[in-house]
């Protein structure tokens, strides 16, 4: 069994207030948060029961396929994003009959090494286990890459490295601090300085379409934000298809070759990313109002 262990690089965003916001808002809404249209299916449907099963690490506090499912495809951008990809182990449990049963378990990729079709994993003295070595083969793991396209190619770490620097020069301003409340002379402007602050955050997101939270609406239009906001829920949509199709190409096939008769999971009832650029186009054309182009969940 491999380890569990997470990985270390997101120890580095812990001051980060741009970068954690960027990171929790790429996973917590890819499902939307009202999703009660959402309908995920099994198929054959009698294998729904295995497939909770199979997801029940990742969803311990969801019930019934459709929240495990989203809580899966939540956790698994969210590692996508932290560590460039997700990978998970294909553990096979005790036999419970005619199928047979698999869980899935995170693996902190860090500990990974890869040579051909065969996997090591190395793990130090002083974490939770000893020194421990495994060697295994690709057929026992799940692997999410993080796709080519995110950030046009700039990738997740690209730009959370860009916004922990932005957030460590946010700080600047204190530094005038004891000099403007002793009433002192200073040629500082705040309101300046965050302005200048929100741009650079904005272009650095500009390809993702990330708002910032809404902190910049204050300097831009309207119809600036909600086009960003369009454009991030377009690539949000485009994120979980990825990884649904990930699912059906990659790990039902592994589940099949090790004897589990999984067909597909499909995901229904939600905007896809196609439904995002339409609205993106009418809303350029005038044929949808402001409000009107944001109701897609």
């Amino acid at each position: 069994m491999y380890s569990q262990k997470r990985s270390r690089r997101i120890d580095t965003m812990t001051l980060s207030h741009y970068a954690n916001m960027y990171v929790d808002d790429w996973h917590q809404s890819i499902i939307p948060f009202r999703d009660k249209n959402l309908k995920v299916e099994v198929q054959p449907n009698n294998l729904e029961d295995k497939v909770c099963t199979l997801l029940g690490s990742v969803g311990r506090y969801s019930t019934g396929i459709k929240d495990l499912f989203a809580e899966f495809v939540k956790q698994t951008a969210h590692l996508m994003v932290e560590d460039g990809k997700a990978v998970y182990e294909i553990a096979e449990v005790e036999d419970t009959g005619d199928e047979k049963q698999f869980v899935l378990d995170h693996i902190n990729p860090e500990s990974l090494s890869f040579q051909g079709d065969k996997v090591s994993q190395h793990i130090e003295k002083g974490s939770l286990r000893e020194e421990y070595n495994y060697e295994g083969s690709l057929s026992e793991l799940f692997i999410v890459n993080e796709p080519s396209w995110v950030e046009s190619g700039k990738g997740f770490w690209f730009v959370i490295e860009q916004l922990i620097e932005e957030s460590r020069r946010s700080g600047a301003p204190t530094n005038f601090m004891k000099t403007h409340s002793e009433g002192k002379e200073h040629f500082f402007s705040f309101a300046d300085f965050n302005k200048q602050m929100n741009f650079e955050v904005l272009s650095l997101t500009n390809d993702s379409g990330w708002d910032i939270r809404q902190l910049a609406n204050e300097h831009i239009t309207e119809f600036y934000w909600i086009m960003r906001c369009l454009r991030f829920k377009y690539n949000q949509a485009k994120l979980r298809e990825y990884i649904v199709d990930e699912v059906n190409n990659q790990l039902v096939r592994k589940l099949q070759a090790k004897g589990f008769k999984l067909s597909s999971i499909t995901v229904s009832g939600i905007p896809t990313s196609g439904d995002c650029l339409e609205r993106i186009e009418m809303l350029k054309t005038g044929e949808l109002g402001f409000l009107k182009a944001l109701d897609l969940d």
